[in-house]
């Protein structure tokens, strides 16, 4: 029987230790002193000394025993984390260490490296316990376990994850810096004394609860954007607090802030805010952001004269009166509303007005906002359209394809009767309906992306409808105010880079139907903001709207743009989502897998947009590429309407078995690789445009032009990117002579004065209609109850009927009308060479 390794250690660790001081010495006296000292005892049974005796033939166990004898801090140590085993094995060379042992994680202090990595697990990370600084940002992490003996922890990023409980953090009270951005932890109770917390991010977890930051005197910046948060009242005594977000939240009553005298920035967009009287107790504020409220007043900011860094005011709808901040207006560096300073004068100009005009707007408010079923959703619209008049324009795609249809946009004859100038528009092409989006090689690329109103029509409608919103987003873009002789040089200089675009196609310089605008073919503003885009991670938006619950990802609806829906509403998608995979493309399906397409969760998306505000619109989770929680995918589905070009009777589009089914056809005639989550779905009363909620969809407004070279950017290449769109869209029509007919029509001499004359005329409509529009809403016109008086004339829309149901035959698709497959990219990536960029673009 062999002696216990505890004994035989001793043994042997005092037998080589007195081999080298006396050599000489017998092993036997050895043993008879320490049986004489009582260290060391032979157990009945166990072996003699004479059988431990080290021989010649038994120095393998000798070794053995050496090993074991090692400090436990050289024995290296298991990371199962391959990707965390990595990062940290680096790190600790970097100490001048060969081997994860315990010894070489406790030199780590700072972890770096780690951040997007795709790390899973943080078993091991427990013997780092020097460790002050981890960013751990952008991974799959469940489990925060390993961290809760790490006592040194002074800063930790660990947003983006998959967290849901922070209870081994408890401990760790020597926390300043806390980043839980992005995961779904709903109780904070465990962190109560993390007192020395000085920076705390909580941006997207769907919080409601925040008593626990009362607990945290010392902080100073709060994070609270994108939470369910409607009661301000824990940070009333942080007294340090100097930056506050609480950026999408439900919260009205402002006044706990009455205190908080160290503020100097604070955003709080898109709440529902009306009283902010308390900030004029806050002298130090620098950065204010108020977009989005219900604030009608800012007489509390009359003396705040360090407001320098930003004033964001916009889309307050009962907010007309910014003569309070106008002393310091100028100093202000970042201002979404302008104090005109010159009274508009559009005398010139012959525009529609007087009882017939207004009774016209109202007998079409009424009768095109019928469809909206929601009370309280269709009186949110309505406010809205009074806003502003580029918010009215906005929200009134409808009247202005009426007008073209009647006498309020009148086109010269020249520009009429010309079928070879058809092509699919976008039909409600503005400023901020032009941008970026992912396409379907998961590539960020600046062009068209809102389709709900696309129609078969003569392309110079969506530049006349684009040439107005330049006019309107000039009187509130702070970073232009130009005088009207200057936009006209603008408007006209958008036709001609158009036209350029037209050459580029006709010279066959441009392969439409290959190029597109990713990052590295853009300069300027546009350039600069695609970079940005294309360098997100693409599943962010998982983050915003989604949450972990028991190990599975679920729609957040403690999201305020959020909410659950009936049972009623789920059986609905549910049983109809047949119909969005067979109309999807056999090798899309073949590629990616039925099962890429599983619902995991539907929840109701809420305020959102605002011409098609009052529409049913859901997002539904999918599985995506693996079962893993990591690469989900957030399906937009919204229901579809009659284009308005073609009720106005103004677009030539042929007949669809849906509305949705002709969105779809026009997004993937105007796109080249389309996105492949594209498609229609056909409920029980709507048919539903699908799409993906992309991390890459983003658009300018009037807050994103600082100079004139910004906006040259823009018309540029949204005059490039809108021709080769309409080019390639006319393609799919089979109308191959677009390009040429629109170019020779565009060279005429007259066209871009006429052009610009038409924009400007509408524009002087479009500001004469939102003043009768907001007299009207002043006076009740658009109340519950006159929509109760008003009769339908067939003109509200009515639930659509089942394809085949013998109402309108199902078309045949036009030649490349959506119905091939995704294109493979190109050999080398794309070698249509790129359009020389704007002059001053750069």
């Amino acid at each position: 029987m062999k002696m216990g390794k505890s004994k035989r250690r001793l043994y042997v660790s005092m037998l080589v230790a007195t081999t080298v001081i006396i050599p000489t010495m017998d092993v036997h006296a050895e043993q008879d002193d320490l049986q004489n000292e009582g260290v060391f005892q032979l157990q009945e049974g166990t072996e003699t000394v004479n059988d431990l005796q080290p021989q010649e033939e038994d120095t393998t166990e000798l070794e053995d025993i050496r090993e074991e004898q090692a400090e436990p801090e050289q024995i290296e140590l298991d990371i199962p984390d391959e990707t965390l085993k990595g990062i940290l094995l680096k790190q600790v060379q970097s100490n001048g260490f060969e081997q994860l042992t315990q010894e070489a994680l406790e030199s780590i202090t700072e972890l770096a490296g780690a951040r997007g990595s795709g790390i899973k697990s943080l078993e091991g990370l427990q013997y780092a316990k020097h460790l002050s600084i981890a960013d751990l940002r952008e991974n799959q992490i469940t489990d925060l376990t390993p961290l809760e003996s790490l006592t040194e922890l002074e800063d930790l990023r660990i947003a983006s994850n998959q967290i849901t409980s922070v209870k081994a953090l408890a401990d760790l009270t020597l926390m300043k810096r806390l980043d839980l951005r992005s995961n779904s932890v709903k109780d904070l109770s465990p962190l109560s004394e993390l007192k020395q917390l000085e920076i705390l991010d909580l941006r997207e977890n769907g919080l409601s609860d925040i008593r626990v930051v009362a607990s945290f005197s010392q902080l100073k910046e709060l994070n609270l954007r994108e939470n369910a948060v409607s009661d301000l009242h824990p940070i009333r005594e942080l007294v340090e607090l100097v930056e506050l977000n609480i950026h999408t939240n439900e919260v009205q009553d402002i006044s706990p802030l009455e205190e908080l005298v160290k503020l100097e920035s604070i955003t709080m967009r898109r709440n529902q805010i009306s009283d902010i009287s308390v900030l004029a107790n806050l002298p130090l504020l620098k950065d204010l952001n108020l977009r989005d409220n219900q604030i009608t007043s800012i007489e509390s900011l009359r003396n705040h004269q360090f407001l320098t860094v930003r004033l964001n005011l916009r889309d307050n709808p009962g907010l007309t009166d910014f003569t309070p901040v106008a002393s310091y207006y100028d100093q202000i560096e970042d201002v979404d509303f302008v104090i005109p300073k010159i009274p508009t004068d559009l005398s010139d100009l012959d525009l529609l007005d007087g009882d017939s005009r207004i009774a016209s707007l109202t007998k079409r408010f009424l009768q095109h906002n019928q469809y909206i079923n929601q009370p309280d959703v269709r009186q949110t619209k309505m406010n809205l359209l009074g806003a502003s008049p580029f918010s009215f324009y906005r929200g009134s795609a409808h009247l202005f394809f009426e007008d073209a249809a009647a006498d309020g946009l009148i086109v010269p004859d020249s520009w009429r009767g010309q079928p070879s100038l058809n092509t699919w528009i976008t039909g409600d092409w503005h400023i901020e309906n032009i941008g970026f989006y992912g396409n379907g090689l998961n590539e960020a690329i600046f062009d068209f992306n809102d389709f709900d109103e696309v129609a078969v029509a003569p392309y110079y409608y969506d530049l006349l409808r684009f040439g107005t919103s330049l006019y309107l987003l000039n009187d509130v873009a702070p970073g232009l105010q130009l005088d009207y002789e200057e936009m006209e040089e603008v408007v006209i200089a958008f036709s001609e880079y158009y036209k350029e675009a037209l050459e580029d196609v006709i010279g066959q310089d441009v392969d439409v139907h290959d190029f597109r605008f990713t990052h590295d073919k853009l300069s300027g503003l546009v350039g600069a903001t695609a970079s940005e885009i294309a360098g997100l991670d693409r599943f962010a938006e998982l983050g915003r709207w989604t949450q972990i619950v028991d190990g599975q990802r679920k729609m957040d609806t403690s999201n305020a743009r959020l909410s659950d829906i009936t049972d009623d509403e789920r059986a609905e998608i549910v049983n109809a989502w047949d119909t969005y995979l067979e109309a999807l493309d056999d090798k899309i399906i073949a590629e990616v897998g039925e099962e890429y397409f599983t619902i995991k969760d539907v929840a109701r998306r809420t305020d959102a947009g605002l011409g098609s505000l009052g529409t049913e619109r859901y997002y539904v989770l999918i599985e995506g590429e693996s079962s893993g929680q990591h690469d989900d995918i957030i399906l937009d589905i919204k229901s579809q309407l009659p284009s308005a070009v073609d009720k106005a009777s103004v677009g030539q589009t042929q007949a669809y078995p849906t509305h949705a089914d002709r969105t779809v056809a026009g997004m993937r005639a105007l796109h080249n690789y389309p996105d492949i989550h594209w498609g229609r779905l056909i409920g029980e009363q709507h048919s539903y445009l699908v799409k993906e909620r992309s991390s890459y969809k983003d658009e300018f407004d009037q807050s994103s032009f600082s100079y004139t070279d910004d906006l040259d950017s823009f018309i540029y290449y949204s005059a490039k990117a809108s021709a080769y769109a309409h080019v390639r869209a006319a393609d799919s029509l089979g109308i191959n002579e677009f390009a040429s007919a629109a170019y020779s029509l565009m060279n005429e001499e007259a066209f871009d004065q006429q052009f610009a004359d038409l924009s400007l005329q509408y524009y002087g409509q479009t500001l004469k209609d939102h003043e009768i529009y907001s007299t009207l809403y002043q006076n009740g016109a658009f109340s519950e109850e006159a929509f109760e008086d008003v009769p339908d004339n067939g003109e509200t829309p009515t639930p659509e009927p089942p394809p085949g149901g013998g109402e309108t035959p199902t078309p045949e698709p036009p030649p490349g009308g959506g119905e091939t497959p995704t294109p493979e990219p190109p050999p080398g990536g794309g070698e249509t060479p790129t359009p020389e960029p704007p002059p001053g673009g750069g």
